[in-house]
């Protein structure tokens, strides 16, 4: 039976641990046989840049694993954290020891039982290579230890208010077939990329049977998913890297869902179509300009502040976005408009810290000795250095490489002489390469224009992504500040809201003042998919519809016929009138001319 309610499964926690709980995504039909079948098409925007869960990093190569592995706890379209590998949990007083009691009905894809080894190792192998996209467990977490095969204690370095939502929440990977792995001798933990006839011994909803570079990743379902096999039998992921492309292929019924960003000028129209569905959703990732802050001139926080007043952010979001998003904040979290309790209400770190201004941005160049020597209409740097440095934006968005272009344009308005840069067009695996490229490589970009995201709402979020210890990646800026790591580490340890809070809220003042990056917008997402193939789409608070939770619960519109089939059953035996009825009946009606007959005559005598 699949669970359609966390809140059956209410951990035992202590006040001050205490997380609010959500709900599974629960099916209109029953998850039965005859509602199964068809193929599910979902693009990707770009091949996945990583093949190892431990160290995906791109939002594609997210989305390519997504099917494969699963975690502990899963978050459900309400940003609230369900039991899932995991079926409940026990936390000590001090929040030092968590107890985790797993499923039972758990296996790969391969046949073998998920148990706590599978966990177990998972875990501690990440704590020992320290991976830098899961710092958030192998900091909080120092050991682990199996109970039985169904139980696992985890060992904290501190107590951990976000414990659920930002540890347990990671993929877990088949000790079986992981532990040669990386026990081998020539195993390199930052750079493997598992081949496919690893990627095909996972947990999820769906096996990969397939991947075609280029072209496609294809996937079945596993009929063995602990969870209830989706309905879809294949999931497709075909590779369509650019936006219009896909778009007309959602509207020919090639594909079922739009990946990417859609061009809001195209919303009327699919507003219209009666096969199309649209949603619309507010995005916390933050879409940024960012520096590296080890290398000249980005290396002078005055002239990254004069940057921030040479950046129009109202008119990116009105001509860019038409409407459709929110320009972003200075002290970067929270996102414009969301998680407000974090907020820190100080105008320097909102919106309009550094205002849309080119001569304010001149007073700046001109007071720190970035002055036009030559009279070419150039700025020079203090010691006549030659300044035209790189803006990289992503070219299948069409968004950011026109912001970029106009930045550039701003930079080159700026009165007594302008700073000059050159936008850099590069696919995005190039791009995504020299962005997190170790910050004194040749192979580095000078700045960038990339899409972070920022959780699901936890100040946590600011350790993970701008602590020094996490450069180069995913601190791909450089950014260095002793009270920033200090804060940043202190406030995950926290347990007293109002405390942490103001911990959040110095960080972004500092943020603010050192401007490592500039937030340029946030997204109010549109979402589209048809609606005349598959139904039971599941619609995020803070996503688009082509998500994890839709490939488990879409089903054939076609198979709602099912539901209003009149059942079949045996018919009752006929009673014994019914049975011989007609035969009494006419023997009687013989009898009756008989007697009529026999009437007649003897009166004729």
């Amino acid at each position: 039976m699949v669970l359609t309610t966390a809140l059956l499964f209410l951990p035992q926690v202590p006040p001050s641990m205490a997380q609010e709980m959500g709900e599974i995504p629960k099916p209109a039909v029953p998850r039965e046989p005859p509602f199964f079948g068809g193929t599910l098409v979902a693009p990707l925007p770009s091949d996945p840049s990583e093949f190892n869960p431990y160290t995906r990093a791109s939002s594609w190569s997210f989305v390519f694993l997504e099917p494969i592995y699963e975690p502990l706890v899963e978050i459900d379209p309400n940003n609230l954290p369900v039991p899932w590998l995991a079926e409940r949990w026990e936390v000590s007083e001090d929040g030092m020891v968590w107890t985790i009691y797993l499923v039972k009905n758990a296996t790969w894809h391969d046949g073998t039982p998920f148990t706590a080894q599978d966990v177990h190792f998972t875990y501690m192998h990440c704590i020992e290579v320290q991976y830098p996209r899961w710092s958030d467990l192998w900091s909080a977490v120092n050991r682990t230890e199996v109970v039985d095969d169904y139980t696992i204690k985890m060992y904290l370095n501190y107590p951990f208010p976000d414990f659920v939502i930002e540890v347990l929440t990671y993929p877990i990977v088949p000790k079986h077939i992981w532990e040669p792995i990386v026990t081998a001798a020539d195993f390199d933990p930052l750079t493997y990329q598992a081949p496919l006839e690893v990627l095909q011994v996972g947990l999820g909803p769906f096996k990969l049977v397939e991947y075609v570079p280029g072209q496609y990743a294809k996937y079945e379902a596993y009929e063995d998913f602990f969870r209830g096999r989706p309905f879809a039998d294949v999931l497709l992921m075909p590779v369509i890297t650019s936006p219009d492309a896909m778009l007309l292929a959602l509207r020919k019924g090639e594909i079922d869902v739009f990946t990417w960003v859609v061009p809001v000028e195209a919303v009327p129209s699919l507003l219209e179509d009666p096969n199309i569905g649209v949603h619309i959703y507010k995005s916390g990732t933050i879409y940024h300009w960012g520096f590296n802050n080890q290398k000249f001139p980005f290396n002078i926080k005055e002239f990254r502040q004069a940057l921030a007043h040479c950046v129009n952010k109202d008119e990116i979001v009105s001509t860019l976005l038409h409407g459709y998003g929110r320009p972003g904040r200075f002290g970067v979290y929270p996102s414009t408009d969301m998680w407000e309790h974090w907020l820190n209400p100080d105008p320097k770190c909102g919106v309009y810290g550094y205002e849309f201004n080119l001569s304010k941005a001149a007073e700046i160049l001109d007071r720190i000795g970035f002055v036009d020597i030559d009279g070419d209409g150039w700025r020079e740097g203090p010691n006549g250095e030659e300044i035209d440095f790189e803006i990289g934006p992503p070219t299948y968005d069409p968004v950011r490489v026109r912001a970029a272009e106009m930045i550039r344009d701003w930079l080159a308005e700026i009165p007594g002489g302008g700073i000059k840069c050159h936008v850099v067009y590069q696919e995005w695996k190039t791009l995504w390469s020299r962005i997190k490229a170790p910050l004194d490589s040749p192979h580095k970009i000078d700045s960038w224009l990339l899409g972070s995201g920022m959780g699901i709402g936890s100040p946590e979020i600011l350790r993970f992504r701008f602590h020094s210890e996490k450069i180069p990646n995913p601190n791909y800026y450089g950014f260095i500040n002793a009270e920033f790591d200090q804060l940043a580490e202190a406030q995950s340890r926290e347990l007293d809201f109002e405390k942490r809070a103001e911990m959040v809220k110095r960080m972004q003042e500092i943020l603010a003042e050192e401007v490592p990056f500039i937030v340029l917008y946030h997204r109010n997402f549109i979402s589209v998919y048809r609606t005349d193939k598959w139904v039971g789409w599941v619609r995020p608070i803070q996503g688009g519809v082509n998500n994890q939770w839709s490939w488990w619960n879409v089903y054939l519109k076609e198979k709602e016929k099912e539901l209003y089939k009149p059942p079949e059953t045996t018919p009752p035996p006929p009673t014994f009138w019914e049975q011989y009825g007609p035969m009494v009946t006419g023997i009687a009606i013989l009898i009756a001319l008989i007697a009529i007959v026999y009437s007649f005559v003897v009166k004729k005598k």
